[in-house]
């Protein structure tokens, strides 16, 4: 019998490395300290291990290989109790890491991710099972795997989707066809004001809500906004959620 889940992911689980308690970014050919360092898992980790303590069944796909990074991912996964039998295990390195420089108005990033094997797709390996509702981790999902969405419809399921540091995929001429594909769109400003080309979170806003159903900006330690049916909404964040004290997802 196939398994049934309220919500899969399909995306990358990170390692963060992040490091806080600097006095400002470093410049070229300079070493400077943090006052504190953290080894977390990120990116659709976070998503996951949320949904999970609020109770929801929840599997996610992604790559994990033999690194010290997949090793340490995989164990917060069991650790969390996440069902894991959507993880893709290879037998050898599959790297995914962020190092995180967190300051309390903002955070800065660097990445890097092995290439991932190209069979299975998400969509073939997710069509084994039944599920509400589908998370797609980032905006260039849509154009290399399809079958995500397709999938999703098939089973008459949600569709949300994050966005991610992508100004090739976020300048595409089709990206507003794209985004009405889904249900749900989540960038934050920085992304939003570059992909709409508004000059401000609620310019963008506007702009989001005539491409997609519910339209979601994050404004960091400001909280969101977000438009529903032409409805519009506001949060403040969550109370001691300054730049520092946010977990790196990417």
């Amino acid at each position: 019998m196939s398994k049934i889940y309220d919500v899969v992911i399909a995306g990358d689980v990170y390692c963060d490395l992040v490091f806080t308690g600097l006095p400002r970014l470093p410049v070229l050919g300079e070493e400077l300290f943090a006052t504190d360092f953290d080894i977390m898992p990120g990116g659709v980790f976070i998503t996951a291990t949320t949904l999970h303590r609020l109770g929801l069944k929840v599997g996610l796909f992604c790559h994990l290989g033999t690194d010290p990074f997949s090793r340490f991912t995989m164990s917060a996964m069991e650790e969390e109790g996440l069902d894991l039998a959507l993880v893709q295990k290879v037998n050898y390195p599959m790297r995914t890491l962020t190092a995180s420089m967190s300051f309390k108005e903002d955070r800065s990033f660097i990445s890097f991710a092995d290439p991932r094997p190209l069979e299975p797709a998400p969509a073939e390996a997710l069509a084994a099972c039944r599920f509400r509702h589908i998370h797609v981790h980032w905006l260039g999902q849509l154009w290399d795997e399809p079958g995500l969405i397709e999938l999703a419809r098939r089973q008459g399921a949600g569709v949300s989707l994050d966005c991610q540091c992508c100004p090739e995929v976020m300048a595409r001429a089709d990206v507003a066809e794209k985004l009405g594909l889904v249900d749900m769109f989540m960038p934050n400003q920085v992304e939003a004001l570059q992909i709409t080309g508004a000059p401000d979170a609620e310019g963008a806003l506007r702009t989001l809500a005539g491409w997609v159903r519910t339209a979601v900006v994050k404004l960091g330690p400001a909280g969101a906004i977000a438009c529903h049916e032409g409805k519009r909404y506001e949060i403040a964040a969550m109370p001691g959620m300054d730049g520092e004290r946010m977990v790196a997802s990417q």
